[in-house]
């Protein structure tokens, strides 16, 4: 199996096992567990949806606790569905999500620092995260049907391999859940982005579109091995009991986290 399941009390979380638990901590979230009630339930990460602050710095905390986090450490973006790959330094400890100042655009981080944890939220959308077990560089991408077919996985590996001089055989890359192609249906104007590979026509002026093989599809262009990529095949809207999804929830759809640190 590709992934591992890891309980505290009543919270679930998912962890990939190629990754070294001795250089990293990393995550994702689900819906169980939290003090989220109402019309979302569960441990929601999302501060825009129909949830109190108060409620999901709580679930922050909760979730920071339980995997090993610094709360005050951990950096988060106000995401767009942008290509934009930011660097991050111990300066940006925070921003976010603990300290004041956020940055706007921004849909994958990456960072060569200890102790800096950087994490992306969905609810349907692609996470995805990487790994330069030699140079002990990290990333995380947050990749719905815009930014995958806007590229940013490929966006954010090139950077890897320019500021960090990443070598494509050392990058690990692990694609979480994410909304399946079976659930995922779209017009032809919008399937048209995609590589056709990953395109399927369903009947009704419909089509399917596999969007963790998309990114994948993208690893693979960047020269980073097949060996190299997992995948968490869980659908977010297939298993209704575990993740939030916003296609089957709309409004009242939580959020999930990625998150990755190096120790």
């Amino acid at each position: 199996m590709n992934f591992k399941e890891f309980r505290v009390e009543d919270r679930l979380y998912l962890k990939c096992s190629m990754f070294n638990e001795k250089k990293l901590r990393h995550c994702y979230t689900t819906r169980f567990g939290g003090v989220s009630k109402g019309s979302i339930v569960g441990l929601n990460l999302g501060f825009n949806t129909n949830d109190s602050k108060e409620n999901i710095l709580k679930n922050y905390k909760i979730m920071s606790r339980d995997i090993g986090f610094n709360f005050d450490n951990i950096i988060m973006t106000n995401q767009n569905h942008s290509t934009n790959a930011l660097i991050v330094t111990k300066k940006d400890a925070g921003k976010g999500l603990s300290k004041e100042g956020k940055f706007e655009g921004i849909d994958a981080l990456l960072t060569n620092e200890k102790n800096l944890p950087i994490g992306m939220i969905m609810a349907d959308c692609v996470p995805i995260i990487l790994y330069d077990k030699a140079k002990s560089i990290i990333g995380i991408c947050h990749a719905g049907w815009r930014g995958t077919s806007r590229m940013i996985v490929s966006i954010t590996i090139k950077k890897m391999k320019e500021v960090f001089r990443s070598n494509s055989n050392d990058v690990l890359a692990c694609i979480g859940p994410a909304i399946c192609e079976k659930c995922f249906k779209t017009n032809e104007e919008t399937a048209n982005k995609f590589f056709s590979e990953v395109v399927e026509y369903v009947g009704n002026n419909e089509y399917s579109v596999d969007l963790p093989r998309c990114n994948i599809l993208q690893i693979l262009l960047e020269g980073i091995p097949n060996q190299n990529i997992f995948q968490i095949k869980e659908c977010t809207k297939c298993f209704s009991d575990k993740y939030f999804s916003f296609r089957r929830e709309g409004e009242n759809a939580g959020r999930m986290g990625a998150f990755i640190e190096l120790i």
